[in-house]
């Protein structure tokens, strides 16, 4: 080709980029969109520290750990018995016992906030009262059981975002 044609460059692409040439003006604007939806499913998890000092003292028996699972399984028996006092099946309670890394699991089928907050003080409250753990932290996974719905609507929103985006661009630049 001349140099009065204009020079076009074939580009080898993924099928999602356009063919572009050096001869003509390209824009590219990217969509965002976000969904909700109630959550179906949660869980929280209470990780605990043990207020037992780290070294025993001289010639002090050392729990096996096995006799370590049963004092941290008795020593959150009380926080247990507080979520079954206010409705939480004892099923969707789970204890995970470990002389490092305690932890204490909570499930909920179609969660409400009032209701995991209402776990959160009933659990943290009793926990205050043990003399061999204590809350270093508390963690909140939820999902949904479809996310299908909820990626349409998001993919959708972010299309009619990039629709906005691209005509306020194109105005700007007084083009079409």
């Amino acid at each position: 080709e001349t140099a009065d044609e204009g020079m076009k460059i074939a580009q080898v692409g993924n099928g999602v980029a356009p063919q572009l040439t050096t001869d003509k003006h390209a824009m590219t604007v990217i969509g965002q969109g976000q969904a909700a939806a109630p959550a179906d499913k949660a869980l929280l998890e209470f990780r605990l520290g043990s207020r037992e000092p780290a070294e025993q003292p001289p010639g002090a028996a050392v729990p096996t750990p096995q006799e370590e699972d049963l004092l941290t399984k008795a020593a959150l028996k009380p926080v247990v018995d507080a979520l079954v006092a206010i409705n939480v099946p004892t099923g969707n309670i789970e204890v995970q016992t470990s002389a490092e890394n305690p932890k204490m699991l909570v499930r909920f089928n179609k969660p409400t906030r009032e209701q995991m907050q209402q776990v959160v003080t009933v659990a943290s409250n009793a926990l205050q009262k043990s003399n061999k753990l204590f809350l270093q932290g508390i963690g909140a996974e939820y999902g949904v059981n479809d996310c299908q719905p909820l990626e349409r609507e998001a993919r959708r929103l972010a299309i009619s975002d990039a629709q906005v985006q691209v005509t306020s661009v194109a105005l700007e630049l007084g083009v079409k």
